[in-house]
């Protein structure tokens, strides 16, 4: 026997896009995903279905908003089937697309376990900065890449909460 994926696209009166995505094995389902995304594609809720049992497993939802001045700030969240929230992803993009913020947690519990900043400046120069924490939001650690306009010069400072030492090696 065969394993058959059928994928679907349809849309509703309103303009929403559905998507279906269907995986059987021996004539029974063993994995589905729909996927409905907004008519002005600013949210989408995808469902899974991992086991073919026909109850949703989980469930991941995104939502943009474009605020006035241009920034963009989307929202992921998965969540488990009895609602409890598995993971989170706020970034925002300036307006200029020059800054991203992103902030990330990866358990659910409500602290970010990873902030990261990537500034891109008008002469191409650009820093990418992490910071990584703990599960009850102590920092444990700060990485910052900066890179010339040219890309011939990258320095890279690591500052280890742990024990307070910091690195800085230029390239």
């Amino acid at each position: 026997t065969d394993i058959l994926r059928t994928t679907d696209v349809t849309y509703a009166d309103n303009g929403d896009m559905v998507r279906s995505f269907v995986e059987t094995f021996a004539g029974s389902t063993v994995y589905s995903m729909q996927q409905t995304t907004s008519a002005d594609g600013l949210s989408s809720t995808r469902v899974f279905d991992v086991d073919g049992d026909g109850t949703t497993d989980s469930a991941t939802i995104v939502n943009t908003v474009l605020d006035a001045n241009g920034n963009r700030t989307t929202t992921t969240e998965t969540r488990y089937a009895d609602g409890d929230r598995q993971s989170r992803i706020v970034e925002t993009v300036s307006a200029d697309g020059r800054t991203t913020n992103r902030e990330t947690d990866y358990d659910g519990n409500g602290i970010a376990d990873k902030i990261s900043e990537t500034v891109i400046a008008s002469d191409g120069s650009q820093a990418v900065t992490f910071h990584s924490f703990n599960k009850a939001g102590i920092l444990n650690s700060s990485f910052v890449t900066e890179t010339s306009s040219d890309s011939l010069i990258t320095t890279e400072t690591r500052f280890d909460a742990t024990d307070g030492t910091t690195t800085v090696q230029t390239t």
